[in-house]
Order: structure tokens, then C-alpha cells, then sequence
């Protein structure tokens, strides 16, 4: 009886109904079953044309859309001619792409990462990290790369928020339609869907496997939700960092050890394994057995194997943010695999424990990534040293800045972020396959070219286009959690183009409880009087909801607690779309950061107080918003423009777009990482993988042979009573005659090393060869060889001598590039100063002081080409020359190297008008010192200008308080000043500072200055030409003609101040830099005279009409605060100078 009812039970089975397009149509689902179309702006139009309401409704998804879609309306689309046509042309676009063939070949990657952010209708991301590894795929697509991605698939995915009257938030999890959902069952050659099982807790669990097309690349994903599986096995793919510890402890063996077996089961074989942080990490057990089993290697040379084609890249700036597991919950899931490993427990534990014996410390995700990949990467640049940092104990022994960790800084995909308003202007501005160049700063600086209307008009249509949303989406979400209507009434309209909305927009996790309390305040907040419709809270942060977010805000306000931001995209994302960041200097806006082009607040901390910081923090970021960024939006033109606005707009794509977009991130991961990891793996795998188990032997000998290491003699300085010597001769000479010439067991003359001694002469005649001639550049006037036999040689043997042995030795050792970089570093250490602008008027004479001082340790900084200044530099002493171009970068990796920067350099043309031109030299790059120099602690003195006077109408006293209100009556002085006005507001400062107001200087060495060199010079070569001098006319009443008056200063007092502020105690601040006593252009012209002994001849000409109302007629610097601050030297009067510079 029994029997029976079980053969006659119901039985129901699962089915599923294809919706049927019409013919025409057909193509539209092959475009909605790759995932292409959700970064073509083309393809986007195209859906939303279909039925945008009901696109919006269906979380903007095709499939779903398609699905939908009445006879009635697909009838219509038929017989639509435009939308046929635009059809057509986007799927021609899309074949046209599939089917392009790559252009160079590339190692196969495997990338495994446990999310992966594509677009909001699939739901297989939580945050950052799945977007970043989404924008990475889709990058990976467009430059045709050969990888493959792993990950899971998730039935619910990660939760949608909701928040409920009383501001509580909500987590509901909606059930994803796979059918609905661009996936295709992966198959195999008999047709039968791939599966794959994991052995764990002496049971096995299946996963099948999905194929979901990302353009080109093929992403796997791994789907437990079926009937083969116990029920809290089939939810282990059910929810996105969903469960306890031990789901995750499943979730990660289904990635790593499942996703490596799909691979298998698929036949690929990558030829590097890319880990997406330590989530995958289990991944590297599965190979190590498959290398035991397949090639019979030992567990050594399994773990060698596998680590020779693995890398790992960490997101976390925190300990605690890495995976672990308890040893007891580790034993019970994969004691199995020990098996597989033929190894012991032990064995595979110290992959992932630094104490074996401690069984409370538990496993470690990262350690078992790092300890297997032979190379380990973090995020940004900052967090490549945060990560050294965090896992320095895994290297005992050795300073954090040794290892061998990294750093690759995130990017983003730009098709996906960009506005179609940006990118239609981009293509337009920057030609139509700009994205092939993307990362080149040259192609984005013609956005400067850009009327301020055009990039103004598209910032206030994608602004408009947020208000829009977030009124929609504020009415939605008030209604439906039953808000007043009046007071929904209220907020929506408070929501206007022209007011502060500080809007706010996130997720807190389930477990995240501190994070769900900040959202219920921020709605409890939202709700007070004063901040209705001016604070807000967007629910459910989504992709979609992040792209209207980051095109049409004003300002990115993004400040973490550093160092807790190891990279963050959103600001990138912002930056796209011409939106300026106000963050903290954590994360990617430490590589970001460009003075003109956003704000950052300091970097270092104030308080070690975490509360005092963050009331310090806020206070200062009021302060910037009240102050700065909020009067210079409303500082708007007679054309409604604010000119200063948009240039930061421009400046904002121009200088940091280019360094984030997603072409360079996969770029540097192949220069730094790929492709040395493909060549190094390639040799090893070499006959056999016998190169490999030579470099086992090789490492298995050194650590036996290690303990028996003996140090025989130690030659050490004691730094702390004695001067470290820069190639002492004596100490040099002392040193190969004890430790080389008369070794303790042998002295006999035929262990002299004559090749050491050799190349060591021969180096010491090459640096002082080289000492002689390199500062005579092109010349080629080499000095008389007594001279450079003398000089060159002893310099060259006290440079060299100190160093030779090392450098034979390194060279002995076959490591040349070491051995090269040893060489260069005698050359380039210990530099005094700097010099910028080293081979201009004032700087080229400030050397010659120097140099006359006893000071020759100097690095020159400047445009050497031009032949002009040639004579002014090219005997000048120094150690080192440096183009102004590469001495940023330079700056900031040999910092320790400088004692001080005197940045001298300008674009001094008064009657330029293009004030780009002067703020990138004049205002930009000196912020770049400033902030290098600020940021390393180095004494860093500019020119600054009397030209930021103007007419003088606030007088010529170095006040700090009246900057702000100079009004410059060139872009030259503009620039200078606007330096000035920034340089007092920043609260992070070099430990010394000095800006000087230079006056009109004059002397040798401003030949090559052309017109804009001194009334001094112009006067002695008319009269040297003419015999008479030319003086511009008065063209005011209350100045005669000749009575124009100025204050010149003699380049040699010049000198003599900057020497002395820069080797006393002078405060930090502005100082004028003149004499005090203005003279006319009558007694300059009559002493000129004078000097040559030559009678005055004087013509008045009319002053060029381009610089007539620009034209200074009295100037004369007040010099009480140099005098107060302790300068007693007297000056060069008119008179001194001017005889004394006729006569050189």
C-alpha cells in the first residue's frame, strides 16, 4: 500500500516559458545577454527607448524589460524606422567589437575575486570592491586581454535597504531571477551542464557552474542553489557575505577550490592566477595537490610552482578586516584536503599560521595569498606601505619599507562613469578614440580649450538632472514610509539649484551596528528644523543611484579616518565628470591631490585624540566651505560664470583624469606584475620545471649554510659622535691597506686585488673627467688636462674609492643593475640645496654666491636648452642638474638627500596675457613643492614679486593681512599673488619659509631675458648701440617725464639676503626685497652714464600701448620687517650698482 502512494505521488517539476520576439526585434536580446551594452551610451538610449518608465521599474535591465513587453508595444517597435535603424547600428557596433582580434598576445590570467560589480541588476557585489573588480573586467574586455574570471553566484546577493519611520535600517533580500539575467549554463562536449564538488566535513558539496559575458571577457560563476545539495549547502550561495563565519568558510572553498576544478573542468589553464584578496586564497591548496599529483612534486616544490604564477592583491588597511578561521572550524572543512596533499596538519597550517603551537590563533586568508604568490600588492601608493607595514611580522628581521609588497592605485572604467554630456564634449575636444590615449595628461589638457559656457552648461544640465532624482526618489521613499505630506512638501522643495544640500548615501552591513545608528541619526537630523532639504539621506545606494550622484554634485566630500582608505573610487568617478574632491589626503587622493584642482584637508594629525581630530577636521572643513568654496561658486561674472569655478573644473580633468582611469591600472599591472611574473614563471617551468627545483637546491643551501655565517670584521661609524664621511680619501686609503692589502691570514703581495684597484683608478678618472666637463654641457670646452688631472682625478678618487669594493663585488656577483645604482648613488648623495630656476638672472648669481661662500653640494633645477643662459650656469660648481620637468618627482623619492629648496624659477612676462601659462609654473608647480616640502619637513624659499602691488594702491608693506586684497595689474603678478594667498592659508607648512616680494633687480646675467630684463640693462645697451637712451614718456599728470621712479635693487644685495634668511632664524612669511629708496629712471639713465663716461643723451618714447595701463610709475618696497627680523647689511645704492655692474 505504501508503495503505491509513493509511485502515484504528485511529482512536480520546474518549467520554464521563453518569451518570443518578433523577428525584427531578435537582435535586441542578443545585445541584452552581454553585458556591453551597460557602458554604451548608445545601447543605453536604445532600452530606455523601448519604454523608459518601465526600464527604471525593472532596475534598468533589458532582459526583464524584454521579458515585459506587450505584443502591443513590440508591434509598434517593428514598425518604428528610427528605432530599427538605431538598432541596427548599435548591434553592428556590438559585432564589430566582439569580433575585433587582439592585437598583441598576452599571458593568460585567472582572476578570482568573491564580487563583482557590473551593473545594479546584478546583484553579485556589496561595495568597492566588487565595482573595482567589475570596472576591471570591462577594461579588460575593451583592450582584448586574455582572462578568464571566477566568482559566485548569488541568489539574493546583497541586501536592498530600506528605512523605516523612525530611521531604522532595513535589510530585505529579493530573490534574482536567473532566467532574467544574462547567464548561460556552462556545458560540456556531451551537452551536460558543467559541475563541479568540493569534499568538506566528510561530505560533498556541488557547484554548478554559469557563463556570464562581460563584452569579451568570459566571467564563471559557481551556483550550489540546486537539488543535488543538502539545504544549508544550497545556501551557501545564497547571500553576499551572508551567514556566520562558516558560511564564509564555505562560500571561500567554493571560490577558491570549486572555481579552480570549473577552470579544470573547462580546460583553461591560465597562465597566472590572479587573487582579488584573500577571499580565493583556498585556491592555492587545490593547485598544490594537483602539481603533488599530476607532476609528482614534493610539497616544497608544489608550494614553488604554484607561488611562481600567483599574485595577490590586498584592499584592507586594517588587520582586522582580513579573513580568518579558527583552527578547530579550519580542521573540520578541509582536513580532507590533507589527504589530497599527502602532507602533514602542521604542514599545511604554517602556510597560514605564523605559531603552530598556539591554537587559538587562527588561520589566515591573507597569510595563506601572500605566502603563495610571489607577488602581493595594496591599492594605492599609500596603502602599498600600510600594507608593509601590517604584515611586516610575516619578515622577521626585516625594516617594513624591504618587502617585497607593492602597489598598483584602483582606476576606474571610464565609459561606465562617464556622463554621455562629458563624453560626447571628450570626443569632440579630444578626438573620437581618445580612450585608446586616455591615459595621456596631453590629450586631456585641451579641455582648457573648452569655452567656461560649455563645460558651465553641462555641470548645471547633470546637476539639474540630480536635483530631479533625488526629489523623485525623496518622494517615493517619505511615502512610502507614511511621512507627513507636509513635511514631504517642505523638503522636496527645499531641494533648489542654488542652495548647500549636503546629501548622504550608503549601506551599513547587517552585523555593521555603529554604521546603522550614523544612518538613523543622519535621518533624525534631516528632520530638524534648519536642515530640512538641506541634509539628506538617499536609501539603497546603488550603481545607478552612484552615477547620477557623481555627475551632477557640486563637491565630493569624502573623508575617511586615515590611513583606513586604502584607495576609494567614487572620487575618481567624480573627477570624470569635472566635480572637484574635498577629501582628506587618505587613500588615492594622496597620488590625486593637485593644488587648483580640488581641496584636501592636512595630512598628519593634529591630536592623537581621535574626537579632538575629528571636531578639528570638521571645524576646518566648515571653514574651507564658509571661506573658499562656496564665495568663489557665487563669485559669478556678468556672463553668470564663475571664471574661477570652472577653471578648477578644467584643472580637475586636465591634471588628475588622466592618472585614474582604468587603461592605466591594467597597464600597470602588466608592466609591474604580469609580465615580469609570466617571464620568471616561464624560466622556471623550463625543461621540466628543472630550473626551478635548481633554485629549491640553491635556496635549501644557503639555509644550511646560513647559521654558520661569521661576521669577521665590521668597519662601522659610529653616527652617533662622528660625521659620516662622503668618500673620505684618507678613510678610503686606510681602508684597502688594512682590510684588503694585509688580510689577517695572508699577506703576501698576490692577494692584492689589482682589478679592484684598477677599476677603481679608472673610475676616479672618469668622475673627474666627468666633474669637469658635464657642467660645460654642449660646449665642449674642456678644461687644461694639469687642471683636470689634478682636480678631476683627486675628486674623482675621493668620490670613488670609498665605494669601489662594493661595486667590483656586486658586479663579481652578476648583479650589474645593483652595481649601477651603487655607482650613481656616489654621484647623487648628501646634495645641500636646491636650486630651482638655477640657470635664470637671479639664481645663476645666487650659485655664484655659494659657491664664493664654500658651497658646491648644490642641485641645479631649470630648463638647461636654451643656449642663452648657457654662459650664466656652465662654470657654476654643483653637484647635480635636474630639468625642471623630471624635479617633482625626483624631489619627492630623494627628499632625505636636501637640507633646502630655493624655488627662483618664473614666468616672468608682464605683458603675457594667456594666465594658464603662468599659473602652471608661477602657481601650480610651486604648490607641488610647497607640498613636497611641507610634507618631508624641508626649508623651502620663492620669489614672489612687487609686481602683486598692482598701482600700489594699498602701499608696498609686507603685511600679511592685506595679500588678500592686492589687486596684480598683470597675470604675472596675478599668479604670484594667488601663490601667496594659498601658501598663508595652508595649515601644513615647511618647518621654514620665506617668500620674497622681489623689487626691480638688476645685474649680470639677464641677457637672455630679452625685453623683460631690467631698465638698467636696456639703458646700457641702447646707449652701446645708439649713445643715447630711450625712457618711456610720462602718461600721467602727476609724474614729469624721467620721474617715473622704482626701487632697483642690485642682484648682488639680493644674493647676500637670501643667504642669510635662508642660514638664520628668520620668521616665516612674506618679505619685500628691495632697498627702500626708489630713484627715478632720470638718475638710473644719468648714472648709466656716468659710469660708461659718457655724457647723457635722453629721448622720451611713448610707452607701448599693450603694457600702458599695466605700467608701474612708483614702486618702493618697505623693508621694516627684513630689518626687524635681524638683516643690518647695508645696500648697493643706485650709484654702486650701477658702476659695479658696467664694470663686469
Amino acid at each position: 500500500m505504501t508503495s503505491n502512494l509513493l509511485e502515484n505521488a504528485l511529482k512536480l517539476k520546474r518549467i520554464y516559458i521563453e518569451p518570443k520576439l518578433p523577428d525584427a526585434l531578435k537582435p535586441l536580446s542578443e545585445l541584452a545577454h552581454n553585458i556591453w551594452w551597460c557602458w554604451d551610451h548608445d545601447a543605453i538610449e536604445l532600452f530606455k527607448g523601448i519604454d523608459e518608465k518601465k526600464f527604471i521599474a525593472v532596475d534598468y535591465n533589458p532582459i526583464a524589460l524584454l521579458d515585459e513587453m506587450g505584443t502591443e508595444r513590440a508591434t509598434a517597435l517593428v514598425n518604428d524606422a528610427d528605432f530599427i535603424k538605431k538598432m541596427k547600428a548599435v548591434v553592428a557596433k556590438f559585432r564589430a567589437y566582439m569580433d575585433e582580434k587582439p592585437t598583441s598576445t598576452t599571458p593568460g590570467i585567472g582572476y578570482f575575486c568573491m564580487e563583482y560589480g557590473l551593473h545594479q541588476s546584478l546583484r553579485l557585489y556589496s561595495g568597492g570592491l566588487g565595482v573595482l573588480a567589475g570596472d576591471y573586467l570591462k577594461e579588460a574586455s575593451d583592450r582584448n586581454i586574455n582572462l578568464v574570471a571566477v566568482g559566485l553566484l548569488y541568489r539574493y546577493g546583497y541586501f536592498q535597504q530600506h528605512i523605516s519611520l523612525h530611521g531604522d535600517q532595513i535589510h530585505n533580500y529579493d530573490a534574482a531571477k536567473f532566467t532574467q539575467l544574462p547567464l548561460t549554463p556552462v556545458r560540456d562536449a556531451q551537452g551536460d551542464w558543467v559541475k563541479v564538488f568540493v569534499n568538506c566535513a566528510g561530505r560533498s558539496i556541488w557547484a554548478k557552474v554559469w557563463q556570464l559575458k562581460v563584452g569579451r571577457i568570459s566571467l564563471y560563476l559557481l551556483d550550489t542553489d540546486f537539488e543535488d545539495n543538502r539545504w544549508e549547502d544550497r545556501s551557501i550561495t545564497h547571500q553576499l557575505y551572508g551567514g556566520d563565519n562558516e558560511n564564509r568558510l564555505r562560500q571561500e572553498l567554493i571560490l577558491g577550490v570549486g572555481g579552480a576544478r570549473a577552470l579544470h573542468a573547462m580546460g583553461i589553464k591560465p597562465d597566472i592566477y590572479h587573487l582579488n584578496e584573500g577571499h580565493a586564497a583556498f585556491l592555492s591548496l587545490e593547485r598544490i595537490k594537483n602539481f603533488r599529483k599530476e607532476e609528482g612534486f614534493s610539497f616544497e616544490e608544489a608550494i614553488e610552482a604554484v607561488k611562481c604564477s600567483q599574485m595577490f592583491t590586498t584592499h584592507t588597511p586594517v588587520p582586522a578586516g582580513h579573513d580568518v578561521f579558527p583552527e578547530s572550524l579550519l580542521k573540520t572543512y578541509i582536513y580532507d584536503m590533507i589527504y589530497d596533499l599527502d602532507v602533514s596538519w602542521a604542514d599545511m597550517l604554517q602556510l597560514g599560521k605564523e605559531d603552530l603551537t598556539n591554537e587559538s590563533e587562527p588561520f589566515s586568508m591573507s597569510q595563506l595569498a601572500i605566502t603563495t604568490s610571489v607577488a602581493v600588492n595594496g591599492v594605492s601608493k599609500l596603502h602599498g606601505e600600510v600594507s608593509q607595514k601590517m604584515f611586516n611580522h610575516l619578515y622577521p628581521d626585516f625594516h617594513y619599507s624591504e618587502s617585497h609588497i607593492g602597489y598598483v592605485t584602483n582606476s576606474v572604467h571610464l565609459p561606465t562613469w562617464v556622463a554621455a554630456e562629458w563624453m560626447e564634449l571628450y570626443k569632440k575636444t579630444f578626438g573620437k578614440d581618445f580612450e585608446k590615449d586616455e591615459t595621456n595628461p596631453a590629450v586631456w589638457g585641451k579641455i582648457h580649450q573648452v569655452p567656461d559656457t560649455t563645460i558651465l552648461g553641462i555641470r548645471r544640465s547633470l546637476k539639474k538632472r540630480l536635483l530631479d532624482f533625488v526629489k523623485n526618489t525623496l518622494q517615493t521613499d517619505f511615502t512610502r514610509r507614511g511621512d507627513n505630506p507636509r513635511d514631504i512638501f517642505e523638503v522636496i522643495n527645499s531641494v533648489k539649484e542654488d542652495a548647500l544640500v549636503i546629501g548622504f548615501a550608503r549601506k551599513a552591513h547587517p552585523a555593521d551596528k555603529g554604521g546603522q545608528a550614523l544612518i538613523k541619526r543622519i535621518n533624525e537630523i534631516s528632520h530638524h528644523e534648519g536642515f530640512k532639504g538641506r541634509v539628506i539621506f538617499l536609501e539603497n545606494y546603488s550603481m545607478e543611484m552612484a552615477k547620477v550622484l557623481v555627475q551632477g554634485v557640486d563637491i565630493w566630500l569624502n573623508n575617511p579616518t586615515r590611513p583606513k582608505e586604502a584607495s576609494g573610487t567614487s572620487g575618481m568617478k567624480a573627477v570624470l565628470n569635472g566635480v572637484m574632491n574635498f577629501s582628506v589626503l587618505d587613500g588615492w587622493w594622496v597620488e590625486g591631490y593637485r593644488p587648483g584642482a580640488g581641496w584636501a584637508l592636512p595630512m598628519e594629525d593634529t591630536y592623537t585624540d581621535t574626537n579632538l581630530q575629528n571636531e578639528l577636521d570638521a571645524e576646518t572643513i566648515y571653514n574651507m566651505l564658509e571661506n573658499e568654496i562656496v564665495p568663489m561658486y557665487y563669485d559669478y561674472n556678468d556672463k553668470g560664470i564663475s571664471p574661477e569655478w570652472v577653471k578648477q573644473i578644467k584643472n580637475t580633468i586636465a591634471d588628475i583624469a588622466p592618472i585614474f582611469t582604468m587603461k592605466r591600472m591594467l597597464d600597470d599591472y602588466f608592466s609591474r606584475y604580469y609580465q615580469p611574473i609570466y617571464q620568471r614563471s616561464s624560466l622556471l617551468k623550463g625543461g621540466q620545471y628543472s630550473k626551478m627545483k635548481e633554485l629549491l637546491l640553491w635556496k635549501s643551501r644557503v639555509k644550511r649554510a646560513w647559521p654558520a655565517l661569521e661576521l669577521v670584521h665590521l668597519d662601522m661609524i659610529d653616527t652617533a659622535n662622528q660625521s659620516v664621511p662622503l668618500g673620505g680619501c684618507g678613510g678610503s686609503v686606510l681602508r684597502y691597506l688594512l682590510g684588503v692589502w694585509l688580510p689577517p691570514n695572508n699577506a703576501a703581495m698576490g692577494n692584492i686585488p689589482y682589478h679592484t684597484l684598477l677599476a677603481n683608478v679608472e673610475g676616479c678618472l672618469l668622475v673627474g673627467m666627468l666633474a669637469q666637463w658635464l657642467p660645460l654641457n654642449s660646449s665642449h670646452q674642456l678644461l687644461p688636462w694639469r687642471w683636470l688631472l689634478i682636480t678631476g682625478f683627486c675628486g674623482g678618487f675621493t668620490t670613488m674609492s670609498s665605494f669601489s669594493l662594493e661595486t667590483i663585488q656586486l658586479i663579481q656577483a652578476g648583479n650589474t643593475a645593483h652595481a649601477a645604482w651603487y655607482f650613481f648613488m656616489t654621484l647623487t648623495t648628501s646634495l645641500g640645496a636646491v636650486l630651482l630656476g638655477a640657470a635664470g638672472f637671479i639664481g645663476a648669481q645666487m650659485v655664484k654666491h655659494l659657491n664664493q661662500a664654500g658651497y658646491t653640494d648644490l642641485l641645479l633645477v631649470d630648463d638647461f636648452e636654451p643656449r642663452a643662459k648657457l654662459h650664466n650656469w656652465c662654470r657654476l660648481q654643483h653637484t647635480m642638474r635636474v630639468h625642471r620637468n623630471h624635479f617633482v618627482g625626483w624631489l619627492d623619492r630623494h627628499h632625505a638627500e636636501l637640507e633646502t629648496v630655493l624655488h627662483l624659477g618664473a614666468r616672468t612676462d608682464t605683458t603675457e596675457l594667456d594666465t594658464n601659462l603662468f599659473d602652471c609654473l608661477n602657481l601650480h608647480y610651486t604648490q607641488l613643492l610647497w607640498n613636497i616640502c611641507a610634507k618631508h619637513q624641508i626649508p623651502f624659499f620663492y620669489a614672489s614679486s612687487a609686481a602683486t602691488y598692482g598701482a600700489g594702491e594699498l602701499g608696498y608693506v609686507d603685511k600679511h593681512q592685506i595679500v588678500s586684497k592686492l589687486r596684480p595689474l598683470n597675470p604675472y603678478g596675478a599668479s604670484k599673488n594667488d601663490f601667496d594667498i594659498w601658501a598663508l592659508k595652508q595649515p601644513q607648512q615647511p618647518p621654514r619659509w620665506a617668500g620674497f616680494k622681489f623689487f626691480n633687480v638688476y645685474g649680470p646675467g639677464e641677457a637672455h631675458k630679452g625685453r623683460m630684463a631690467s631698465v638698467v640693462f636696456h639703458t646700457m645697451k641702447q646707449i652701446a648701440e645708439t649713445s643715447k637712451m630711450r625712457l618711456f614718456r610720462s602718461h600721467r599728470p602727476d609724474f614729469k617725464d624721467g620721474e617715473q621712479s622704482r626701487d632697483f635693487v642690485y642682484v648682488k644685495d639680493v644674493t647676500k639676503i637670501l643667504h642669510w634668511c635662508m642660514t638664520n632664524s628668520v620668521p616665516n612669511g612674506l618679505y619685500n626685497l628691495g632697498t627702500g629708496k626708489a630713484r627715478t629712471f632720470f638718475d638710473l639713465a644719468k648714472n648709466t652714464f656716468l659710469a660708461l663716461g659718457l655724457e647723457p643723451n635722453i629721448e622720451f618714447i611713448d610707452t607701448p600701448a599693450d603694457i600702458r595701463e599695466a605700467y608701474q610709475y612708483f614702486t618702493e618696497a618697505d623693508m621694516t620687517k627684513l630689518r626687524k627680523a635681524g638683516y643690518k647689511a647695508p645696500f648697493y645704492t643706485l650709484e654702486e650698482g650701477i658702476a659695479d655692474y658696467v664694470g663686469a
